[in-house]
């Protein structure tokens, strides 16, 4: 279930999102009727729910007028340590934020025989049937060496903030805690949880990438319509000719 947080900015509830993946995970989508949110340290950013530079020097001026620098050394050393377990509790299903889609979207993730489904940020929290709760919000992208991360007394605003090199994605993020205590007692944390979705509610339009081959948007709308779904199944339009 979508739940309201102040560590994130949700866009409008009728603000476009996508999220481009391969066919295969288009088929899994239907079949299982759920969103697969990674854990966040196998993202593939390595500072992901990471501190900045200014957070570090932050946290050294608080302390300092209480401890000597080896302390503070030790302290920075272990909230490192303890923020590390944190992103392995984390879990997130990334979105793209655009009224039309992008050519540079379809070539970094879904190319040659990739979907891109597109809902509105209200369709996608509504759809959600997870029993736990689910934060929603936009990415905001910032200078590590200048800008604080985390910024607040939640431990969510950290991940709601990315470098700069990614201004690019427009993400709109969904992330959900599993087994917090468990994991920093170490407990294993699997990379991957389901989480079942309402897809009639979530999913609005369906689009094939535009360097798919054309057997593709048969099959997919074959596929959609095998399921009993109804929602419109395009060919990108990027796709098309030129007029002239």
């Amino acid at each position: 279930m979508y739940e309201r947080h102040p560590s994130f900015r949700p866009p409008e509830g009728v603000a476009h999102l996508w999220r481009y993946l391969s066919f295969a995970k288009y088929i899994s989508l239907l079949e299982y009727k759920a969103l697969h949110f990674a854990r966040s340290d196998i993202l593939g950013d390595r500072f992901e729910g990471a501190l900045t530079e200014a957070d570090k020097e932050g946290i050294r001026t608080a302390f300092a007028a209480h401890l000597p620098k080896s302390a503070q050394d030790g302290l920075l050393k272990n909230f490192s340590e303890t923020m590390r377990q944190i992103r392995r509790a984390m879990y997130i299903s990334c979105w793209h934020e655009s009224e039309y889609e992008l050519d540079a979207m379809w070539r970094i993730y879904a190319a040659d025989h990739g979907i891109a489904v597109r809902t509105t940020f209200d369709d996608l929290t509504l759809s959600l049937e997870y029993p736990e709760p689910i934060h929603a919000g936009r990415v905001t992208y910032i200078d590590f060496r200048t800008d604080t991360a985390f910024y607040d007394a939640y431990l969510f605003s950290v991940f709601s903030r990315k470098r700069l090199s990614f201004e690019h994605e427009k993400e709109v993020r969904l992330l959900l805690v599993r087994d917090m205590e468990g994991i920093l007692g170490g407990a294993d944390a699997p990379d991957v949880v389901a989480a079942p979705v309402d897809v009639t509610r979530m999913i609005k339009h369906v689009f094939v990438s535009p360097y798919a081959p054309a057997w593709l948007h048969d099959t997919v709308a074959r596929v959609t319509k095998t399921y009993g779904l109804s929602f419109p199944v395009t060919q990108s339009h990027l796709a098309k000719d030129p007029v002239l």
